[in-house]
This record gives C-alpha cells, structure tokens and sequence, in this order.
C-alpha cells in the first residue's frame, strides 16, 4: 500500500462540482457553444452523464455501451439523469477492494484507482466546459484540479496530440491563471 490519497474522494469532489453545474445551467444556454468545440452545452452535458454512468458500468465489470452523442434532453430532465449516474458510479466506487483490481475500458485494461482518476479527470474538464460556457467558473473548484494536476501530466503527454488521444495540442496559460483553467488548456481547451 502506498500513502497516496484515495482517488475515490477526488472522484466525488467532481462529481459534486458536476452536479452544482449542471443545476445552474438555464434552458436558454443548452444550445451555446462550449470550449469543446464539437458540443454545445447540452451535448457536454449528455457526454458527461454518460461518462459517469460509463465508470459506474466499468468499476461494476459490466458492459460499457457507446456514450450517446446528442443534444436532446433527456426523459425526466438533464439534472436528474446526471444525478441518477452519479449515484451509481458512487456506489460503484465504495468497494475497497476495486482500487487495485484491473478494469477493462473499451480502450486499455487498467487498476482501478487509475479507471477513477481518469474519469476524474474527465468530469473535471467537461465541468469546465459547462462552467465557462454557462457563466459559472466560480463554482470551480481549483484546489481539486491542483489535487488531479500530477495524474493528469503523467497519464496524458503533451505530445502526440489528436488522432487516439482525442486532445488538441497544449494552448499556452498564463502562469498566474487559476490551476483549474491551467488543466483546461493542458486538454487543449482555449481559455475566454
């Protein structure tokens, strides 16, 4: 065992920030674009529920289908569908003994702290993407992108960039930018 802290409280951090987020959005803004450029509002938002329900899916070693590309709200509401995979991806991630099992992604088969950490870090991003999109950067939390900072250089070089690591190239930052848009523009995410 090392002493590194558990990704499973990063993990709900996000979570939680995604939900806050996503809560604040106004119907007016589903259709704005978003600093990820192929999705408007809505669309980040759908991708981002089925990212969360994905690693609920992964963590429990079941299936896990495509995640829907689309800007239609979904039955019962945007909240309530993210809410409903926040919660099984945070029951998902109560087992202690998943940090160190291995978990097949449709892409790699990794320990499991590592399958947290990158959703993780994607709930972070396309948080990002909502908040900024939408007005709201103030609900972003910098200290949790400071905690996801060093995981975030290690599991995804700067470079090569595009083609099967779905980033663009680095966008320069200034260094007195707040930590949560210095992860933004490492994704490759142009800062307004």
């Amino acid at each position: 065992m090392t002493d590194a802290p558990d990704p499973r409280q990063n993990l709900a951090r996000s979570l939680a920030q995604a939900a806050a987020v996503i809560a604040g959005v106004k119907p007016g803004q589903l259709a704005d674009a978003t600093p990820c450029v192929e999705y408007n509002v809505a669309a980040v938002i759908n991708h981002l529920t089925g990212a969360v329900d994905r690693v609920g899916l992964a963590l429990s070693e079941q299936e896990t289908p495509e995640i829907p590309e689309t800007s239609e709200e979904p039955e019962g509401g945007f909240e309530a569908a993210f809410e409903a995979a926040r919660e099984r991806a945070l029951a998902a991630v109560a087992d202690d003994d998943l940090l160190g099992r291995m978990i097949t992604l449709p892409w790699a088969t990794l320990p499991g702290a590592a399958v947290v950490q990158i959703y993780t870090l994607e709930s972070v991003l396309h948080t990002w993407d909502i908040a900024t999109a939408t007005g709201q950067e103030a609900l972003l939390d910098d200290d949790l992108a400071a905690a996801i900072h060093d995981f975030t250089l290690q599991m995804l070089p700067a470079e090569p960039r595009g083609g099967e690591i779905p980033f663009a190239a680095v966008v320069e930052c200034g260094s007195d930018a707040r930590a949560v848009d210095k992860l933004a523009a490492y994704s490759g995410r142009r800062i307004p």
